[in-house]
């Protein structure tokens, strides 16, 4: 075989690109009513949903901190699904949600679709009010997915 062996190729990716907090470990967090992020000691910015670099300043997580955030934030953005995927029951609204801790976290809104395109929600106040579980499909080789949902204050 010719260059490096993958056994090899992948050792060095993982020690590289190792993920301080998994996809799974969020999802657990967010089924106990927790969100988990992740601080970077390069530059400071907590990074939520987990990935294996800081989403500021794109250093990969050598050196980092597990932190719990408030779950109160503002939205964004946001968008109101008419036509759903296969599997879900639309329509709903998804939103970019920016923690008071500053990352910017893709979520289910839980608010009344009419509201939603009635009202502008961008800057409203938002807290986390827990997960929806999304049953393993055929596009995510049956894994469940665990998404935030907030829901608007006041």
């Amino acid at each position: 075989m010719a260059g490096r062996d993958v056994e090899g190729i992948l050792a060095e990716m993982e020690s590289a690109y190792k993920y301080p907090l998994t996809y799974g470990e969020w999802s657990e967090a967010l089924k106990e009513g927790k969100i988990k992020g992740i601080r970077c000691k390069e530059c400071g910015a907590i990074t939520a949903p987990p990935f294996s670099v800081c989403q500021r300043c794109r250093t990969p997580f050598r050196d980092f901190e597990i932190v719990d955030l408030s779950g109160q934030g503002e939205i964004m953005s946001y968008t109101i699904i008419f036509t759903s995927p296969e599997g879900f029951e639309g329509p709903y609204v998804v939103a970019l949600v920016k923690t008071d801790e500053g990352a910017w976290i893709p979520a289910r809104l839980d608010v009344d679709v009419e509201r939603a395109q009635k009202e502008f929600l961008v800057g409203k106040r938002v807290n986390f009010s827990g997960p929806v579980v999304i049953p393993g499909d055929k596009f995510n080789s049956g894994q469940e997915r665990v998404n935030p949902v907030f829901s608007l204050t006041g």
